[in-house]
């Protein structure tokens, strides 16, 4: 990680692919006619994940996907699909844990 000039690490630029940012826009709205309180904690989860990847990208898990990574957003059952870009992160999914189902 690159300093940022000041001791700290620079943080880098977040962007959504149109895809990730509907699926995500879906998931809130469809979470909010539910329960409002719920939705807002879900967006609030999701932008501490984001402040924490901004400055420590690594963090996420290495997927099959050559250079993606992925976050399981805690407590939410969702998770992104992001990608290191020089100084920024593309966010390429947002997804739902898939329930198995117990026979």
């Amino acid at each position: 990680m690159v300093p940022s000039g000041n001791g700290a690490p620079a943080k880098l630029v977040i962007h959504w692919s149109p895809q990730a940012k509907q699926a995500l826009s879906d998931t809130l709205l469809r979470i909010d006619q539910q329960d409002p309180r719920t939705s807002r904690l879900v967006l609030q989860r999701l932008e501490r994940v984001l402040a924490v990847l901004a400055v420590r990208p690594e963090l996420g898990t290495q997927v099959s996907r050559t250079g993606f990574r992925r976050f399981f957003i805690p407590k939410t059952g969702h998770y992104i699909d992001y990608r290191i870009l020089g100084d920024e992160i593309l966010i390429s999914k947002w997804r739902r844990l898939t329930r198995r189902r117990k026979n």
